[in-house]
């Protein structure tokens, strides 16, 4: 089934290898020449260039920058098809203008899955472009009228988020919101989300972010920049056209929103944990009655086996009343005695073992109950049900 929209194709294969696999799925458009992608990338049904150059990479390049840098690019994507996998070729051909790099040896069901994902990117960054926008210079401008030119909404949205993929919208709308396309990675301590405005992920975004995210605060190729901090990393796919002043007071103004989400997202983690410490809580009260109950039981059984074997220890003896003499000789007396002892000191020590199991126990939990992070209590909860109590589940 082939998609409405149209794919330009240009390929350098022999036999034109690559506009043949990709015709099996959508409606392919062979350009014969670089200079060919400006007028498809004009053509309104036209929402994905394909290009596979062999002896032209440079060339390619070089019109992918131009239609990048003068707008051309904003109703279509362009795919690189190529032999290299490192990064660095890749962020090169993303500061380039290529939207994905797929490499030459994907097969035909990730192939269609890969650009059909492109193609619905494409759209659906069009679609949130038709919204009403303010311009990002006025609000810049006036940042001395607000805190850092945040507005209240935003930080009343971010606050209100009670997952990730909500305070990642809140993001990535206020940056749509001033024609600023991104993808945004925010990292908590129960998980990571990465995602567009209209919440689909591309691979390649994600491993770029993925890649960069330890590598410093700002990387910036081309018009593109990835600014990271400890648990947030946007990815703006086309540098706002600022200068001079313009590009610090910018740099401020994203650094507090990002400080904003960072804050919210340290809220959720505390969140989340406080519920997992809930949740093993509920565990650990039912294991520890349990628990108590087998210390007890225990005791008790040590008490009856004390006094059964001084019951018959009596037995063994006979009766030592003044008018009754023992019943055996003196080496059967000593033999008793040492059976007697014998028994008697392993139920001692199963007491001990008893004594020692429950003061370990009553340490582990004097630690959860004095522990000052709310992440570790959870963690030693976890860990004492795994391995104080991991018998008491039944």
């Amino acid at each position: 089934m082939h998609l409405e929209y149209k794919v330009a194709v240009f390929d350098e294969t022999p036999a034109t290898q690559w506009a043949g696999r990709i015709g099996r799925f959508f409606r392919v458009i062979k350009l014969n020449s670089i200079a060919e992608m400006q007028p498809a990338a004009s053509d309104e049904s036209v929402k994905l260039i394909v290009i596979f150059p062999i002896e032209s990479m440079a060339t390619a390049l070089s019109m992918c920058q131009h239609l990048y840098e003068n707008g051309l690019t904003e109703g279509t994507s362009i795919v690189l098809v190529a032999y290299e996998k490192d990064l660095e070729f890749r962020m090169h051909a993303y500061e380039m203008g290529c939207n994905d790099v797929i490499h030459v040896a994907m097969g035909d069901t990730e192939l269609h899955a890969r650009l059909t994902k492109e193609i619905y990117h494409t759209i659906a960054n069009q679609q949130l472009k038709k919204r009403l926008k303010l311009s990002l210079r006025q609000q810049l401008t006036c940042i001395d009228n607000l805190p850092q030119g945040v507005s209240y909404d935003f930080v009343q949205d971010c606050f209100s988020s009670e997952n990730l993929d909500q305070l990642g919208q809140c993001i990535l709308t206020q940056l749509e919101s001033f024609d600023i396309a991104a993808s945004v990675q925010l990292r908590a301590q129960f998980g990571k989300k990465t995602m567009e405005a209209h919440g689909m992920t591309k691979a390649f975004e994600t491993n770029l972010l993925d890649k960069l995210h330890k590598e410093g605060a700002w990387h910036v190729f081309g018009k593109r920049c990835v600014f990271n901090s400890e648990r947030v990393s946007l990815l703006l796919k086309k540098l706002p056209d600022f200068s001079g002043k313009e590009v610090d007071v910018f740099k401020q103004w994203l650094s507090v929103h990002v400080a904003i989400v960072e804050q919210k997202i340290l809220q959720l983690d505390m969140g989340a944990a406080l519920q997992a410490e809930r949740a093993f809580m509920n565990i650990f009260i039912a294991r520890v009655q349990r628990f108590i109950q087998k210390v007890e039981d225990g005791y008790q059984a040590s008490l009856r086996e004390v006094a059964d074997l001084f019951d018959n220890l009596s037995s063994q003896l006979g009766d030592v009343a003044p008018d009754k003499p023992y019943p055996t000789t003196p080496e059967k007396i000593d033999q008793v005695w040492a059976e007697t002892n014998k028994q008697l000191q392993n139920v001692f020590q199963q007491s001990i073992y008893i004594e020692n199991e429950f003061e370990r126990l009553v340490y582990k939990l004097n630690s959860v109950i004095n522990g000052q992070e709310y992440e570790g209590r959870a963690n030693l909860l976890k860990d004492i049900i795994d391995t104080e109590l991991k018998h008491q589940s039944n």
